[in-house]
C-alpha cells in the first residue's frame, strides 16, 4: 500500500508540475507552437526553412476606442532556399488577446478582407478552421514592410492562401502562403467561375503549391529551452491583427453585473 501511495504521490505531483509550467508561444524544430491548450503547431514544408521569428505586441482595432485593447503576435517566417523570398514566401502567426476576459475574436464570418472565391474549411487537423485566397497589397502589409527592411524588393501586391484557425475565443492561429500577384490576373468579384482558362490554371496550381507548403499538428509544443531570437530588422509597421485574423469585440459584463 505505502508503494502503491508513493507512486501516485510523484504522478500527482507530475501533474501538478505540468500544470503549472509557465505558458509559452514560439517556436520548437522549426514549428511555430504554444504548450497552451488548444494549440496548434505551424511548420512550413520543405524545401522552406525558418528565416525569422519573434514576438511584436500590437494594440488592434475594436469595437470601442483604438488601443483598448492589447495583443501578442508570435509569429515564424519562412523562405525557399530554392527560390527569392519575393517569389515564394510564407509565415505563420499566433495572435493572442491579452485580456480574453474582456476582447474576443468574433466568429470567423464568410470572408476576410481582400478574399475571392469560395472558402474552405480545414480538414487536416482537430482545430476549427477556415482557408482564404485573398488579394494582399504591399503598402501598409506587416509581412511586406519586414521584408523590405531587411533589404528585399516586395512586388506591389501578393495573392495569398491564409489558413485561420480560431483556438479560443481570444486567440487564433495563422498561416499564408504568397506570390507575387500576376499582373495580368484579373479576378471578377462577383463570380470568379468568369476567370479565364489560363488564370483558372494559375490558381490551381498556385493552390496546390500552397497546400504543400505548410505541415500542421494540434498537440502543444514542449519548450526545453528558450526560443531563437529575431535577427532581422523589426517592421516600421505593425501587423493588421483585425484584417488578418477578425474584429474584436469588447466581452458584455452586463449578466455578470445583473447576477452580482
Amino acid at each position: 500500500m505505502k508503494t502503491c501511495a508513493r507512486i501516485l504521490s510523484v504522478f500527482f505531483a507530475g501533474l501538478l508540475l505540468a500544470g503549472c509550467s509557465p505558458a509559452r508561444t514560439g517556436v520548437v524544430d522549426n514549428a511555430l507552437t504554444t504548450n497552451r491548450r488548444p494549440a496548434v503547431s505551424i511548420k512550413a514544408a520543405a524545401p522552406f526553412s525558418l528565416a525569422d521569428c519573434g514576438r511584436v505586441w500590437v494594440a488592434p482595432k475594436t469595437d470601442l476606442f483604438p488601443g483598448a485593447a492589447n495583443a501578442s503576435f508570435d509569429y515564424a517566417l519562412y523562405t525557399d532556399d530554392t527560390a527569392s523570398p519575393v517569389s515564394k514566401m510564407a509565415y505563420a502567426a499566433i495572435i493572442r488577446l491579452e485580456n480574453p476576459e474582456d476582447w474576443n475574436f468574433v466568429p470567423q464570418g464568410k470572408t476576410v478582407p481582400g478574399s475571392f472565391g469560395a472558402r474552405k474549411k480545414v480538414e487536416s487537423v482537430d482545430r476549427e478552421g477556415f482557408i482564404y485566397t485573398v488579394h494582399v497589397p504591399s503598402a501598409g502589409d506587416w509581412a511586406s514592410e519586414l521584408l523590405a527592411t531587411n533589404g528585399r524588393a516586395v512586388p506591389e501586391a501578393w495573392i495569398a492562401k491564409r489558413w485561420l484557425f480560431s483556438l479560443d475565443s481570444g486567440a487564433r492561429g495563422l498561416a499564408e502562403y504568397r506570390e507575387p500577384w500576376p499582373a495580368d490576373l484579373d479576378v471578377p468579384e462577383s463570380d470568379i467561375m468568369l476567370l479565364r482558362a489560363s488564370h483558372a490554371d494559375f490558381l490551381r496550381e498556385f493552390e496546390r503549391r500552397a497546400f504543400a507548403a505548410f505541415i500542421f499538428g494540434s498537440e502543444p509544443g514542449d519548450f526545453p529551452s528558450p526560443p531563437p531570437a529575431s535577427k532581422w530588422l523589426a517592421a516600421p509597421v505593425l501587423p493588421d491583427v483585425t484584417r488578418l485574423a477578425g474584429p474584436i469585440i469588447s466581452v458584455d459584463r452586463s449578466a455578470d453585473n445583473i447576477d452580482k
